[in-house]
């Protein structure tokens, strides 16, 4: 008696992959780049995989294709057999899926190492990316996850959630703060300084970017200029100009006595920071430990939290003043 061929006995694993990141990038092209290869290998695994498990995974529609009514049902099937293969892998010992986590680069500074220790047996690859360049990066799909400045992304295969708040601060070299004077600051007095400013070369041309701070860029004295936040700091401390920016971002300058923090009048302000991840790649569990390490981060990015804050100064100062 002849042996009945299995129906699934040709099916291939990367015509799966190759399904979920149609349904994650919402086009053939967009899979296509992803993936990197060309949209008509992805067109024929979309084919392959609908005759596979006979059933119609996409519809076309205005916005590009989207995932059929039969696929809400195949999906997480074909998710969860990726995911034991993968844990297979790793049982194994071979090496298993990388997580892509991209953020500014005073964010990952500060955080990769602990992300690692959180994650040990998860594999990173961390990138070191401008706010723009994050939000302008996040469809294509080249990380799963990434720490967003300012208002959260919105995309259909994305989740967010605010982490916190970020303060932001003037920084001078001590040299520049005794300048200044007595704190907090009138803002007409820091319009005298001269300040480290961030650009972008674009078309041929430096443009300058909006680092956040009150006195527009239009309104400031301006002094040398940088593309990262982490050269602009170096540059400061080396001429004793002021810049602008995350207390995250100076703290190991600040813990060294290499910059300080000055309070000017009306400039208390924040940024609020979240974590941006695709679902379709990022556990619970791996959310719950980047929730966990970024709190920790945002805690001890606080003035408050370290014993040389100007405001615990100030408040040692009065509570050791002599009573009258």
């Amino acid at each position: 008696m002849r042996r009945r061929r299995d129906a699934l006995a040709d099916f291939r694993l990367s015509d799966a992959v190759t399904f979920l990141a149609v349904r994650r990038q919402g086009s053939l092209s967009a899979a296509a780049r992803e993936l990197g290869v060309t949209t008509s290998q992805v067109s024929k695994a979309i084919a392959r995989l609908e005759n596979q498990l006979n059933v119609s995974l996409l519809v076309r529609s205005a916005r590009g294709v989207e995932p059929s009514d039969e696929a809400a049902r195949v999906v997480p099937l074909l998710e969860g057999a990726i995911a034991r293969l993968r844990q297979a892998r790793l049982d194994a010992g071979a090496p298993g899926p990388v997580l892509t986590v991209a953020g500014p680069s005073y964010v990952m500074q500060n955080m990769s190492g602990a992300l690692a220790e959180a994650m040990p047996t998860q594999r990173l690859r961390v990138l070191q990316l401008a706010p723009a360049e994050i939000r302008a990066q996040a469809p294509t799909g080249i990380f799963d996850a990434a720490f967003i400045i300012g208002p959260p992304i919105s995309l259909d295969t994305w989740d967010s959630v605010v982490l916190g708040e970020l303060q932001n601060r003037l920084f001078a070299t001590p040299e520049a703060a005794k300048r200044l004077g007595a704190q907090p600051v009138e803002v007409e007095k820091i319009k005298e300084e001269r300040f480290v400013s961030p650009v972008n070369s674009r078309d041929g041309n430096f443009v300058p970017l909006d680092d956040g701070c009150p006195l527009p860029y239009g309104q400031r004295l301006n002094g040398h200029e940088a593309q990262t936040l982490q050269l602009a700091l170096d540059l400061a401390v080396a001429s004793h100009q002021v810049v602008f920016g995350p207390v995250a971002a100076a703290m190991n300058r600040l813990l060294s006595g290499h910059l300080v923090a000055v309070e000017v009048v009306g400039w208390d302000t924040s940024q609020t920071l979240s974590l941006a991840m695709n679902v379709d790649r990022v556990t619970s569990q791996t959310r719950a430990s980047i929730v966990k390490v970024s709190e920790h981060f945002l805690q001890q990015s606080r003035l408050e939290s370290h014993r040389w804050s100007p405001s615990k100064k100030r408040m040692g100062a009065r509570e050791s003043a002599p009573r009258s």
